[in-house]
């Protein structure tokens, strides 16, 4: 099994997403700004905020995969949509500054969180259940 570290870990999708590694016998560590809402196993990792700036060494340290469900909330000119994506290309650039992920595993990475949402989306998976 993985050491895996989820972004987001107590936000909309981040939860259902450590309940599941949790339950597949993964080690699961979460970045957070909120570790009291961490679901039970899970290891905080908590961080001030997310952004531009984020130090990622430590939130990541000794993780194997990475899922990245860390997103923030939208401006008055820009849609949910642009914001999920400015959030997940401020991820991988800073995370890729730092040489701590390979392409590779960055792609895994955006492939992982596509096929959560999916599962959301279809109500194979309850957000937040």
């Amino acid at each position: 099994m993985a050491n895996i570290v989820v972004t987001g870990a107590t936000g909309f999708i981040g939860p259902v997403v450590c309940r599941a590694l949790l339950a597949e016998g993964h080690t699961v560590a979460g970045v957070t700004r909120r570790p009291d809402r961490l679901p039970n196993g899970v290891t905080p990792r908590p961080v001030r905020d997310i952004g531009p700036e984020t130090d990622w060494l430590d939130p990541l340290f000794g993780a194997e995969v990475v899922v990245h469900c860390a997103a923030r909330v939208p401006g008055a000119r820009e849609s949910r949509e642009q914001a999920r994506k400015e959030a997940r290309n401020e991820f991988i650039r800073a995370v890729d500054a730092r040489s701590l992920l390979n392409k590779k595993e960055i792609a895994e990475v955006v492939d992982l969180h596509r096929s959560t949402v999916s599962r959301i989306a279809s109500g194979e998976v309850t957000a937040g259940g």
